[in-house]
């Protein structure tokens, strides 16, 4: 029997309170007030835009209300988030994708005050994600400025599984406080004068029928200095106001920086501050009769994948459709590379990339757990252009594998049966 890992009490009790939340009259009307933003923005009068608003507003509502509810450091949880709707113990669980959410990753969140000192549980269960990393952030991006000049989240701290020290039996110890790391390496150090700070873990897999997330368990070292979370009403007047800050933070996010790329290119992705990758964001816009097809190399990482979303950065449907594909998933080319291919018309080839009925969109690619060594992303991208469909096999290598109709139902089918392997 799969052990379980992520279905624990207190992930049911976040969750089934931010289910309350959801539900109560402040966010409604918060709600509604981002249904209202979107709508009256230019994206919003898109046909991608205006088709996807009620989805990414739900998205960001359950998002706000589970931010809600971590905002406890005396009692801090690792909780589950940022992912697509579920069904467990007994709950219905709303989606809460944001910010380009990626398909592969299990996002677990906490909230920890600098100048206190946790400790983080960790054990390996089966076989490991490709990378696990734990990132230290001034906030919720949205609470207050979290991002740099860039417009990349600035990262205060962090762990890495490609350095943690992990014992023979899979397990590991993460101290977090505001001394020196001085040599340790499961270390992450703290602003001493900083409250509120955003501590997020990511497992990126790969290949979804085998890797399973790290089970992870915090505990506050110093005793509590509060009365811990406030009464449901206090909470839901929170979540919307949360709400209301996070989603026009996003979306001018979205503006400037995912949308300042050109269209239909992938720029020379970017190095992650704390040394864990490489990756790029950017948007594309197609014709109903038109595939983008983009080769990138993989540069060795051990990690690497390609994903769509939507005009508001939430991820397309990744359960059941097949918006996103990793290294594993995804057939590679003679030379090594890969070449994926977006259209909102199955072209009937391995690598599609399905944008799930919408016309224009986000994307980002990543790459993590690179080769030791790797200091620039020279390489990464190897060829981007847009062709008609009814030309696309003249631009593909020849060794690309097309899929008949049986066999395209037999690979979502096997999608759907893996990322319920992760999730268990």
């Amino acid at each position: 029997m799969t052990e379980t890992i992520l279905a624990t009490p207190g992930q049911r009790e976040r969750e089934a309170l931010a289910i309350k939340l959801l539900a109560s009259q402040p966010m409604q009307d918060a709600l509604a007030r981002v249904r209202k933003l979107y709508a009256d923005h230019d994206l919003g009068k898109t046909a991608a835009g205006k088709a996807s608003i009620e989805r990414a507003s739900s998205h960001f509502a359950m998002t706000a209300a589970l931010f809600a509810t971590i905002e406890d450091s005396d009692n801090p949880i690792l909780l589950w988030s940022t992912c697509a709707e579920h069904q467990w113990m007994g709950l219905d669980v709303p989606g809460s994708g944001y910010g380009l959410d990626n398909p592969d990753n299990i996002y677990r969140m906490a909230q920890v005050d600098g100048g206190v000192r946790y400790e983080i549980k960790g054990q390996i269960v089966g076989k490991a994600p490709q990378q696990h990393t734990l990132v230290l952030f001034r906030s919720i991006p949205g609470i207050t400025q979290a991002m740099n000049e860039k417009g990349t989240m600035a990262e205060l701290s962090g762990t890495s599984s490609d350095t943690l020290e992990i014992a023979a039996d899979g397990s590991f110890t993460i101290t977090i406080d505001s001394t020196p790391a001085n040599g340790r390496p499961n270390h992450i150090t703290t602003p001493a004068d900083m409250k509120g700070l955003h501590l997020l873990g990511r497992d990126s897999m790969s290949d979804w029928s085998t890797e399973r997330p790290v089970r992870l368990d915090i505990r506050r070292l110093d005793p509590p200095s509060g009365p811990g979370l406030p009464d449901e009403a206090a909470l839901a007047k929170r979540a919307a106001d949360m709400l209301d800050m996070i989603t026009p933070y996003w979306l001018a996010w979205v503006v400037s920086h995912v949308y300042a790329r050109p269209v239909n290119e992938v720029p020379q992705p970017w190095l992650r501050v704390t040394g864990w990758g490489c990756t790029q964001q950017g948007n594309f816009k197609l014709g109903k009769d038109e595939a983008w097809v983009i080769t990138l190399d993989a540069i060795g990482a051990r990690y690497f994948n390609f994903q769509l979303c939507d005009p508001w950065a939430v991820a397309r449907n990744y359960v059941t459709k097949q918006s996103s594909l990793t290294g594993h998933q995804a057939d590679r080319n003679a030379d090594g590379t890969y070449t994926f291919i977006v259209s909102a018309q199955d072209p009937g080839v391995h690598n599609w990339l399905d944008t799930d009925g919408i016309d224009a969109g986000t994307y980002q690619c990543r790459w993590q757990g690179l080769p030791k060594g790797t200091t620039s992303s020279d390489g990464t991208v190897v060829s981007t252009k847009v062709v008609k469909l009814a030309d696309l096999k003249s631009v593909l290598p020849p060794e690309t594998r097309f899929l008949t109709h049986h066999e395209r139902k037999a690979q979502l089918a096997q999608r759907a049966k893996d990322y319920a392997n992760r999730v268990a």
